[in-house]
């Protein structure tokens, strides 16, 4: 039997090389590194076995929406069918499906994730499906497939297991590896891990440790597999989580005068060990409820406002603010012929003109942004900030599955060029003859 692991490497600030790839979506040597984000914490994957709809995306994967950027196109996965494995061992359907969820809990015990068959109704949450083929979902042949989020960006993936001819014990082996792909996990060549990239007449019920076959990592060519789980989801009751951040004042491309008051919060159920608040070169500690005076002095125009907030169990969120930090001298205006050479109009303020774009502007790199970030949105790329679940985006702006904000009217569809900054990269493992029995 011919067996092809797929794994789709998506970047955001990590370069990977493929293990003897087959096909190769090229990339750009340029990448601009994002702000610190809050960890997502305790994970919650939800194993289906009833079938989904999934939509064509070339840009999303949520499980939350059912936008896949591994399908080929629109369709429907059926549920999960016994009979299309090499053999149910004389278990019957429910039996097999408990078999997969055990086996899942005990692999994962080490680690802060929990496994529901029941889809859940809000929040978080990835979802492997167990159905279909690999040629009707991405037009290939394998056991399984996932995206591989280098860097944990997105919290919503979805994975596939595809049963036919596996035996019960390969489906958690299975989805066990393409799930650790959406974790930012690469293949390994300690056939002893669940990472190595081939079905084996041993099963592997263990994350190990090896070389990643020919320098298919992001950016590292051997991977603990168990420390790296560790790292990136921390142990059972370990708390994970950033601190929530909340600014009332100011808004996103709010102005900001000498003596004007930054305010706002940061929360988290272990507590807040610290605040810092900086614009430019000036900085300052502030408290969990903090209402923090501008002082005089600072460079006048556009600028971001940092606020950085550290619990009591080391988490650390990062939260940036564009703002026009002004001097209180400037001439007011309502466009850009108000005001002289060498000024723009912003804020119905007349700035120093930094030739800087704005948020939602089109850009090649993130030097050129206002926010100090340049996202790609299918083929064009937007000057963007992040955004989630808890900070959300100025009004007229949306909050992307990868966590950054663009404009609604934004289509994703355009016909000019771009230097893409979110990078997809296919690499694709051809494995030779072998037995599954």
């Amino acid at each position: 039997m011919r067996i092809l692991i797929v794994g789709l490497t998506i970047l955001f600030g990590n370069v990977a090389y493929a293990a003897a790839p087959r096909l190769v979506v090229p990339m750009p040597s340029t990448i601009v590194p994002t702000p610190d984000v809050a960890a997502i914490g305790p994970r919650t994957v939800y194993l289906n076995f009833e079938g989904a709809s999934l939509s064509r995306s070339q840009f999303a994967d949520d499980a939350t929406t059912g936008e896949s950027a591994i399908v080929v196109q629109n369709l429907s996965i059926g549920a999960f069918d016994a009979n299309s494995l090499r053999s149910t061992e004389g278990l019957t359907r429910s039996q097999i499906i408990s078999r997969v969820v055990s086996g899942m809990q005990q692999l994962h015990a080490a680690y802060n994730i929990t496994f529901t068959t029941s889809r859940p109704s809000s929040g978080n949450y990835q979802m492997i499906v167990f159905g279909g083929n690999c040629a009707g979902v991405a037009g290939t042949n394998c056991a399984g497939i996932a995206l591989r989020d280098c860097g944990d960006q997105m919290p919503n993936n979805i994975t596939f297991v595809f049963p036919g001819g596996l035996r019960v014990d390969d489906l958690i082996t299975t989805a066990a590896q393409e799930n650790a792909h959406a974790y930012g996990l690469g293949h390994t060549d300690d056939t002893t891990d669940v990472m190595y990239p081939a079905i084996t007449n041993a099963i592997p019920f263990r994350y190990g440790e090896g070389n990643i076959p020919d320098n298919s990592g992001c950016n590292t060519s051997y991977q603990d597999s168990h420390q790296l789980m560790l790292d990136t989801i921390g142990a059972p009751g370990t708390d994970s989580n950033g601190p929530t951040i909340t600014v009332t004042n100011p808004q996103t491309d709010g102005v900001l005068f000498p003596g004007d008051v930054i305010s706002g919060s940061a929360a988290d159920s272990s507590g807040i060990a610290s605040v810092e608040i900086a614009i430019g070169q000036w900085s300052t500690n502030a408290s969990a409820n903090f209402d923090v005076i501008v002082p005089s002095g600072l460079a006048t125009g556009q600028i971001t406002l940092w606020i950085f907030a550290t619990d009591n169990d080391g988490n650390r969120t990062t939260k940036s603010i564009p703002i026009t930090m002004a001097s209180g001298n400037e001439d007011t205006c309502s466009k850009a012929s108000d005001c002289s050479a060498g000024l723009k109009c912003k804020s119905n303020l007349c700035v120093p003109d930094d030739g800087l774009n704005e948020l939602g502007d089109t850009c090649s790199n993130a030097q050129e942004c206002t926010t100090g970030i340049c996202q790609l949105l299918v083929e064009d790329s937007f000057c963007s900030q992040t955004c989630s679940a808890e900070v959300a985006c100025p009004d007229g702006f949306g909050c992307r599955s990868n966590g950054f904000c663009f404009k609604s009217t934004n289509s994703g569809c355009s016909s000019s060029s771009s230097t893409p900054l979110l990078m997809l990269f296919i690499t694709m493992v051809l494995l030779g003859r072998r037995k599954l029995s």
